[in-house]
């Protein structure tokens, strides 16, 4: 199917497989990560991306559609805890490789 899409218009990027299994068509890699971040390798004729990542939860009283039943991939205890937590999955790995910082 991806590649019948494709003759119809290459001028567009395909992503046919949004992190789900990967067929190895179209023109994107993409991976979903939780908690994450992370990536595949690229190959030389597809790109990677991380299309999703995080699944934090935070629990806020009479701020749930069911208190019950909430969900997330890692819960976080508190508003520091969240707010680490992003900071370690966000912020931090984009300076990884940054040595001015150390």
């Amino acid at each position: 199917m991806t590649k019948y899409v494709q003759s119809l218009d290459p001028s567009r990027l395909y992503n046919p497989a949004s992190g789900w299994v990967d067929a190895n068509v179209g023109d994107l890699i993409d991976m979903h990560k939780y908690v994450g971040p992370g990536a595949l390798y690229p190959t030389s004729t597809r790109a990677s991306v991380l299309g999703e990542f995080g699944g934090l939860g935070l629990k806020v009283d009479q701020h749930q559609w069911i208190p019950e039943d909430s969900f997330s991939y890692e819960m976080q205890v508190s508003d520091d805890a969240a707010v680490l937590s992003i900071v370690g999955i966000v912020v931090l790995p984009c300076f990884d490789n940054f040595t001015a910082l150390t």
